[in-house]
């Protein structure tokens, strides 16, 4: 197995989706909710929020820090 150089590039690239804040971040998501339905919406949520969630993991693995954007309704 070969191993993946964690460039600065890539660490930024890593941090910067880690710190979206997406759908999924709220308490009271309910996915079909925000959809209404539509099973395009449904699929970039998904793809969107899955692409989040897995650089959040891998920065938490590698410890790379990351802050999440704060929520437009609690400024």
């Amino acid at each position: 197995m070969s191993a993946i150089a964690l460039t600065p590039k890539l660490i930024d690239r890593l941090q910067s989706l880690a710190s979206e804040r997406v759908a999924t971040d709220n308490d009271e998501f309910e996915a079909y909710s925000w959809c209404g339905g539509n099973a395009d919406d449904a699929v970039c949520l998904g793809v969107d929020c899955g692409y989040t969630d897995l650089a959040r993991e891998l920065c938490d693995a590698l410890g790379i820090p990351y802050v999440i954007e704060a929520d437009e309704n609690d400024e």
